[in-house]
């Protein structure tokens, strides 16, 4: 499992465990965002991504947390491509 997450392994065998995993793991996401709207963290990307939450201040954390993503993304490939040359 841990090798087809770090793209090692594409094998059926891997592939048919990481489509297991997933899907179990989207049921039990599922059932927990029956969560309490009071129990959801809110103001987290957190809220958002494992609870589900969609109010203003999760979406706002979520879509933050995401531009900080691309920009840390976006330097490393640059940072790469300087040190190819």
């Amino acid at each position: 499992m841990a090798s087809y997450c770090h793209g090692a392994c594409r094998c059926d065998d891997c592939r048919r465990a990481n489509t297991l995993y997933h899907r179990e793991l989207r049921k039990r996401l599922r059932a927990r965002i029956g969560t309490p709207y009071e129990a959801v963290p809110h103001g987290t990307a957190g809220g958002y991504a494992n609870h589900g939450c969609r109010c203003r201040d999760c979406s706002e954390a979520h879509r933050q947390a995401m531009v900080s993503s691309y920009a840390k993304r976006k330097a490393r490939s640059g940072a790469q491509r300087k040190n190819s040359r």
